[in-house]
């Protein structure tokens, strides 16, 4: 069944990659630990144009990441389009905190 707008659906396994990838990445400073396991569920839902228009993320390539610190929920997306289809490249990164609850 396709995704619809407004509306979520559990993804297990996800599709990050990383079953054969070993080692971690460790950030003392901030303390993050950070693995690639695509035993990790996600929500996968559509989001309605008028939010992606609002940020200019037109040409999302990959999956958005997003994280939660300090109780705040945050949103990083890497854009920028892509060689094989016709959009403007660049090395964009977009990131943004979603409204506070």
């Amino acid at each position: 069944m396709p995704p619809v707008v407004g509306q979520q659906s559990l993804i297990f396994p996800g599709h990050h990659g990383g079953l054969n990838w070993g080692g971690v990445m460790v950030d003392l400073q901030r303390g993050l630990l950070i693995i690639n396991n695509q035993r990790l569920p996600y929500m996968l839902g559509l989001v309605p144009r008028e939010q992606l228009d609002a940020i200019n993320a037109k040409s999302v390539q990959e999956s958005p990441l997003t994280y939660v610190s300090e109780g705040r929920q945050y949103v990083v997306a890497v854009v920028g389009g892509q060689d094989r289809i016709p959009t403007k490249l660049s090395d964009s990164i977009i990131a943004w905190a979603l409204p506070e609850k």
